[in-house]
């Protein structure tokens, strides 16, 4: 007898299945994360559009469990154990440990911030950063996602991904493989994966020059890139190939911290 659960197409699964409960509290997590002052009960209650009674018992719970606490003007916000809970993760945590030591001396060293992201669930997560010591950086957010494709860090990512992978990555980008802008996102991907790097003027923010790394385990395995987004002052500019250099060297020590090994082939 066949097995439906092979017969279905992937991802559907995941559509399948409700907990309108559990739903309701991922929600409301959801929504106070993007909320600094917190949210009233009215508040949520019109953003949810649900009743207060409704939304007051998966308030108690999320509550009573820790991950949510009450300011004054009875304002319910988040506390950190959402943040503990996910930096308990073997994976990350160990890729977290093993750059901050090496992310502080870069950034000291060519003065300039510097970030570590992940792949995550098709978007790029950054998962650490560290700010520049001089009086002007560009700092980026823990915990932002961004399309893999519009990014240094995510096109560093994907060029040690399978091309399914990066066929995905594109998809979720909004953009079709076949179409000139899918071409020239593969190109960039495809001179990535032939230097080891990449070097390339923001597309997003003027003059800066997004400079990044690949991070390797102990299996060979790309895990997380490394990224300085060098902002090209003034007297600065004849300085990215010495920030180049050093970022090489960063990466290659947090990977060697995480058990990769260089083979005498490997280039």
């Amino acid at each position: 007898m066949k097995n439906d659960d092979m017969l279905r197409p992937k991802g559907l699964e995941r559509k399948t299945y409700h907990v309108p409960a559990l739903e309701r509290g991922l929600e409301l997590l959801e929504m106070l994360s993007n909320a600094a002052e917190g949210l009233t009960q009215s508040e949520i209650a019109a953003l949810t559009g649900r009743t207060l009674s409704e939304n007051f018992r998966t308030l108690a719970c999320l509550e009573n469990a820790g991950y949510v606490s009450r300011a004054p003007g009875d304002r319910y916000r988040l506390t950190m154990k959402l943040f503990a809970v996910a930096h308990r993760l073997p994976p990350t945590r160990r890729v977290i440990d093993a750059s901050l030591p090496e992310m502080h001396a870069l950034a000291r060293y060519v003065g300039q911030s510097c970030h570590v992201g992940v792949a995550d669930d098709g978007a790029l997560l950054i998962i650490a950063q560290v700010e520049s010591p001089a009086p002007v950086g560009v700092n980026v957010k823990i915990g932002v996602r961004h399309p893999m494709v519009t990014t240094a860090s995510g096109r560093v990512l994907l060029a040690f991904m399978s091309a399914d992978d990066q066929m995905s990555a594109l998809a979720a980008a909004g953009i079709d493989s076949g179409s000139g802008a899918g071409r020239l996102a593969l190109d960039r991907i495809e001179k990535v994966a032939k230097f080891g790097y990449e070097s390339v003027v923001d597309d997003t923010l003027f003059g800066i020059v997004d400079l990044s790394r690949p991070i390797f385990d102990r299996y060979g395995t790309c895990v997380a890139a490394l990224t300085i987004p060098f902002l090209t002052s003034s007297g600065q500019e004849n300085r990215i190939e010495q920030a180049l250099e050093a970022l090489a060297t960063a990466a290659q020590r947090i990977s060697a911290a995480l058990g990769h090994v260089v083979t005498e082939n490997a280039q």
